[in-house]
């Protein structure tokens, strides 16, 4: 969805774009026909050839996978991102973390029995996760929730070619930060 804002570029690139909710793919298809816009499953692997994609941005997705599903999906998009390629993704950092402490995990409607776990998984594994309802039945209930990421554990579990150009805390309403990979190639 948030592709519909490179309209004013389309003489300098091809937009494409992915989701496993099939409303949002058929309304793009339907409103904005300038995306190329396919149905993904729940589980890699998307549909693109490898070293396919100049800059892949991802947003909202990496903060609802659990820690299966981000390490896969990482490594799906590394492996369609062109060498000296861009990766930008969005994820809940410390910040998100700290406001959601803060209000007892409230806004993000988190069953009260995962409090705890959450606060221990992010100290102790950098990485926590718990299960989040989802109007979609598309999405796969025991993939998607919501999830804390320590920058720390990108240093630590990015695959050898990436590496971190910058970490942007905060970046999608001082919620979400952004962290900017670079793959590594000839």
């Amino acid at each position: 969805r948030t592709s519909r804002h490179f309209y004013r570029h389309l003489n300098n690139i091809v937009v494409h774009g992915c989701d496993v909710d099939h409303s949002c793919i058929k309304y793009l298809q339907k409103k904005v026909p300038f995306i190329n816009a396919i149905v993904s499953n729940n589980e890699p692997p998307l549909g693109y050839p490898a070293v396919y994609f100049d800059f892949i941005f991802s947003i909202s997705v990496f903060s609802h996978l659990n820690e299966k599903m981000f390490i896969e999906w990482l490594n799906e998009l590394t492996r369609i991102t062109k060498n000296n390629g861009t990766l930008a993704l969005s994820y809940h950092g410390e910040i998100a973390f700290d406001k959601s402490v803060k209000d007892k995990f409230k806004s993000l409607e988190i069953n009260e029995k995962f409090h705890s776990k959450i606060k221990k998984d992010f100290i102790k594994n950098l990485y926590s996760w718990a299960p989040q309802g989802t109007s979609s039945k598309d999405i796969d209930k025991n993939q998607y929730g919501v999830s804390f990421i320590n920058e720390n554990f990108f240093k630590k579990n990015i695959p050898q070619n990436l590496s971190i150009e910058s970490i942007i805390p905060g970046a999608i309403n001082g919620w979400q930060d952004i962290i900017v990979l670079k793959k590594i190639g000839k």
